[in-house]
């Protein structure tokens, strides 16, 4: 059955969301098909270079890695390329925002948009990167070839991401969300994460198997967290908390210089 014909108000809605969502999910959102969207893009020269291929740098790279192992996705995009997605709770916006602009080139023109546009409350922020040949190698990786090519931006982004601090203790200390990984993709992990300086990664668990740390690698984990994104970013404020309450944060620049 043939598609009914775009309205003038499905036009509109789909010119005010392009750069802001994927044209699939715009025609989701609109409720029209995506060839549709895509003849609007023609009509009102809103077109632009397809499948643009990019450089990335090491940080970009391990904001994939981190991003594979936690909360990001590559997800394809016609019949080859791929985009990458992040979404993170209203609650780590900033964080977010974060990424979006360290991915530079590869967000250039991309907007963030408020996840589940239909619904009353908007309790999610998403962005996605240009759809692009370069994504298409790190489409391809099993998690064990995402965890050899990790390193500790990579493992600190994975962290705050899939991440927790549980007061257990007299200090508290640092897990890990474990349960999508097998028994050795979880050592594999934890011989990464010590292998960077993290020094007290172990599996831990029953039921639900988690990477825990010591609370001795405390101060390391919040020393690599707060040097690659700012302290005052919200997802800083959120998972060190506990720490900063109980007076164990400080300067730590020399102590890892």
């Amino acid at each position: 059955m043939p598609a009914k014909p775009i309205t003038e108000e499905q036009t509109e809605k789909v010119k005010n969301l392009r750069g802001k969502m994927t044209a699939q999910q715009i025609a989701d959102e609109v409720g029209v098909t995506i060839h549709q969207v895509h003849d609007v893009y023609r009509r009102h020269n809103m077109t632009t270079k397809q499948n643009p291929t990019f450089e990335l740098n090491m940080l970009q790279k391990q904001l994939i890695y981190g991003g594979i192992l936690g909360d990001g996705r590559l997800k394809r995009n016609g019949k080859y390329n791929y985009y990458y997605s992040e979404c993170h709770a209203m609650q780590e916006k900033e964080y977010c925002e974060w990424k979006h602009r360290a991915f530079g080139n590869l967000t250039n023109g991309t907007n963030m948009y408020g996840k589940n546009l239909n619904n009353e409350y908007v309790d999610a922020i998403e962005f996605c990167t240009r759809t692009t040949p370069t994504l298409i190698e790190y489409a391809n990786l099993s998690k064990d070839e995402v965890i050899e090519r990790i390193n500790e931006v990579g493992l600190i982004i994975f962290l705050l991401d899939d991440g927790w601090f549980n007061k257990s203790g007299k200090t508290g200390h640092f897990c890990v969300a474990g349960g999508v990984f097998s028994e050795e993709q979880l050592q594999k992990l934890c011989d990464k994460f010590n292998e960077y300086g993290f020094t007290t990664a172990h599996v831990v668990g029953r039921k639900s198997r988690d990477i825990s740390f010591l609370s001795s690698s405390n101060k390391y984990i919040y020393y690599l967290a707060t040097k690659l994104v700012p302290e005052s970013t919200d997802i800083i404020q959120k998972k060190f908390k506990y720490m900063y309450e109980t007076g164990q944060v400080a300067d730590f620049s020399k102590m890892y210089a």
